[in-house]
């Protein structure tokens, strides 16, 4: 296991360390290798987890202490994920299983439906463990199916710059400005969201501007999250990706 270097952190309980953040030489580092990452300065330890020095976010944690990465981890926390959408929730037969970061296995998604069971597996890091994870979901759920899906953008680029930030948030304006303009007199307008970079707050001002640029105004009758089975990691945003607004338009 690799050590890693990182200035220091400003977002305490974050499990994405950006490239700009990283001060030791990680070119030559196999894409996916676990790594332990430490503060430069200070040598406090601050996580382990797998580093892609390819990806805009070039480290992912998967725990905040010092202990080994294996298969034995990763069925701890797929139980845990279980336990909590079955026994908490009440969830039985068709859920999501693993959200990602929120569920501290960044760069894996697993769906159940039944007795099918798809994995989604969107990181470097994560596809060095694709064996493992398949075996704990066979013994863990014994589905009639498993179908692992390798079809996801994130896999070709993982990370969003500020460069498409920047675009997604015009493309969103338009696309609402649009929406408001066809709405007749006191329409409804139902607009969402399902960018993890753009927050509620980012989502509400693009809202507004459509508003404006439509000389409208508009009253927030509903305002709509994603389900539990999605959980939101409160340290990281990131986690809240799902945002719809429900509007009276005058």
């Amino acid at each position: 296991m690799y050590s890693i270097l990182i200035k220091p952190l400003k977002r305490l309980g974050s499990l994405w360390i950006y490239r700009d953040q990283i001060v030791s030489e990680i070119e030559t580092i196999p894409p996916g290798s676990l790594v332990k990452v430490y503060e430069e300065k200070t040598r406090k330890f601050v996580g382990t987890g797998y580093l892609n020095s390819k990806s805009l976010i070039s480290i992912r944690l998967l725990s905040f202490k010092e202990e080994d990465i294996n298969i034995d981890f990763l069925r701890m926390r797929i139980i845990k994920c279980r336990d909590y959408r079955e026994n908490f929730l009440g969830l039985k037969e068709s859920y999501r299983l693993v959200f990602g970061e929120s569920d501290f296995l960044p760069g894996l998604i697993v769906d159940k439906y039944e007795n099918c069971i798809v994995i989604q597996i969107l990181t470097a890091g994560m596809e060095n463990f694709k064996n493992s994870i398949i075996k704990i979901i066979d013994e863990l759920f014994s589905p009639n199916t498993i179908i692992v899906r390798n079809d996801s953008q994130a896999r070709l680029k993982e990370g969003l710059d500020k460069e498409q930030k920047k675009d997604a948030i015009e493309g969103y304006i338009n696309l609402n400005k649009m929406a408001i303009k066809l709405l007749k007199k006191d329409g409804i307008l139902a607009t969402s969201s399902c960018s993890q970079h753009i927050s509620e707050v980012e989502f509400s001002e693009i809202i507004k501007e459509a508003l404006i640029v439509n000389k409208k105004t508009g009253i927030l009758i509903h305002r709509g999250t994603q389900s539990k089975d999605h959980p939101i990691l409160l340290s990281m945003p990131e986690t809240s990706y799902l945002k719809c607004f429900i509007l009276k338009i005058y």
